[in-house]
């Protein structure tokens, strides 16, 4: 795979796609910006990122954000790894689904039980107990 370059921080999500290019064995320039300098919106990196966040992944002119669609993005690249599913496979629903139910409902969920945000009127997240059965059902199902 041609030039990759990953734009990160800590505290951050970046880790989980740090992980999975070391796993694939991708070569990968880690471009690591001070948080707390603010690095991550100067007015260079916003031209890559104009929302100023971590994790980004430059591969040539190709920009893709969000720790998700980053992973999402190398699986497609390397088919040859087994990561993806094809567009056209019964299984890509389920794809989808399970690599995006992380970061739209489990985290959510455990930030908003972190910070008791269970009141009956707040509504914007699933809540945790939910999320936890819906695994437990899903995972049930499987060997």
């Amino acid at each position: 795979m041609s030039k990759l370059t990953l734009y990160s921080g800590n505290p951050s999500r970046c880790l989980t796609n740090q992980w999975l290019l070391a796993e694939l064995g991708l070569p990968c320039q880690l471009k690591l910006l001070d948080l707390e300098a603010n690095e991550h919106k100067s007015a260079e990196y916003l031209e890559i990122n104009p929302m100023g966040k971590v994790p980004t992944l430059q591969h040539e002119d190709v920009i893709v954000t969000e720790s998700a669609a980053i992973a999402m993005y190398l699986a497609e690249q390397l088919p040859d790894k087994g990561l993806s599913v094809p567009v056209d496979s019964p299984l890509r629903g389920d794809y989808l689904r399970w690599c995006l139910f992380s970061p739209i409902k489990i985290e959510p969920s455990i930030v908003s039980k972190a910070f008791g945000l269970s009141h009956p009127d707040y509504k914007p997240f699933t809540d945790i107990e939910t999320v936890a059965e819906t695994l437990r059902l899903a995972i049930g199902k499987r060997p």
